[in-house]
């Protein structure tokens, strides 16, 4: 009895069934067993080799100027870069809408915490007696 080995997944079976049992690849494509040098054996895609996505550099820029504050800048270019991002992976369905996303939201944060700050801590630099007279002021 001849026995064949599917090419797809390499498990020997008899030679009048259709289909291979394990993977299910047609008896036509079945013949020598796949390359034995210890690497995964793949199957090529229909149209080629596997497309390959990189991830986007305005994302990447997006949360690193997100993080990094100066003056409140680095927040709006995170924004700014973090929409441009979006926009980009939405035509060229590149890796990175998770970091593009995180960049504008950790944007916005920030950059309120920093338009707050700034005049609590004008208003928390006069010395604390001249608080008292503006109340006593108010009081008369």
């Amino acid at each position: 009895m001849t026995v064949t080995s599917c090419t797809n997944c390499g498990i020997e079976k008899p030679p009048e069934t259709a289909f291979c049992s394990s993977c299910g690849t047609p008896a036509a494509a079945t013949g020598a067993p796949p390359p034995s040098n210890g690497a995964a054996f793949t199957q090529p895609s229909v149209a080629g080799a596997p497309v390959v996505r990189g991830l986007n550099s305005y994302a990447i820029a997006s949360l690193v100027l997100s993080l990094v504050q100066f003056c409140g800048i680095g927040s709006a270019l995170g924004i700014v870069f973090g929409n441009r991002a979006l926009e980009e992976i939405r035509q060229t369905r590149e890796d990175g809408e998770g970091l593009a996303k995180a960049g504008i939201v950790i944007g916005w944060v920030t950059l309120a915490v920093w338009v707050l700050s700034v005049p609590l801590s004008l208003i928390m630099s006069r010395p604390i007696w001249s608080y008292f007279g503006i109340l006593d002021s108010l009081l008369r």
